[in-house]
């Protein structure tokens, strides 16, 4: 990973995010930068047609595939900074649930694509547990999807892959709602608080 786009990623984060001012003081929610998340969040169309666009695209793909729908579980009105669109697979013989999702960024023209895992009860009413990302069905049984999906949100939506070596990476100096100081990831600067499905 080049320091020069770490570096770049930084100046965004630093637009929209405080620095070493905590997060749900007076200060914080004065602050020039936090004002501009707040306005840019707010701002956010959420229905938007190159979204309604890519639900089109993974209908195709739901339709191909036994008990997968698409979802939309964007909350921008919780303060996320991305749409999660997710594709989600109901495995109701192994009790469990498999969700891939699809995180867009508003800061910028990034997208991450992560599998989560949900354990259900056995009579698939409630969950067992938190979701729980997967990297061996990404790589695994999901990989030709997610091939799929990456090469649409490049060639038809114009968005990169978010670097994944710099997703968990902390930046210290940095809180927002659940994360304190030391806590704050870029995947928490671009996108949510946490992976996250219903």
């Amino acid at each position: 990973m080049s320091k020069k786009l770490e570096h770049k990623l930084l100046e965004v984060i630093h637009k929209y995010y405080p620095v070493s001012v905590e997060c749900g003081t007076i200060e914080y929610e004065s602050n020039l930068e936090s004002k501009k998340l707040m306005h840019l969040i707010k701002n956010t169309e959420q229905d938007n047609d190159q979204i309604n666009k890519l639900k089109q695209f993974l209908s195709v793909i739901s339709s191909k595939n036994v008990d997968m729908s698409v979802q939309d579980y964007t909350l921008l009105g919780s303060n996320d900074r991305c749409f999660n669109i997710q594709l989600v697979k109901d495995l109701f013989h192994e009790a469990r649930t498999h969700s891939i999702c699809i995180n867009i960024s508003i800061l910028k023209p990034y997208y991450t694509i992560n599998v989560l895992e949900i354990q259900r009860s056995s009579d698939f009413k409630r969950r067992i547990g938190s979701p729980q990302r997967k990297e061996s069905l990404e790589t695994g049984i999901y990989k030709n999807i997610i091939t799929k999906i990456q090469k649409y949100l490049n060639e038809q939506m114009g968005l990169e892959n978010f670097p994944e070596s710099l997703l968990n990476k902390v930046i210290p100096d940095i809180s927002f709602q659940n994360s304190n100081f030391g806590q704050f990831t870029f995947y928490n600067a671009f996108f949510m608080d946490d992976f996250y499905t219903r």
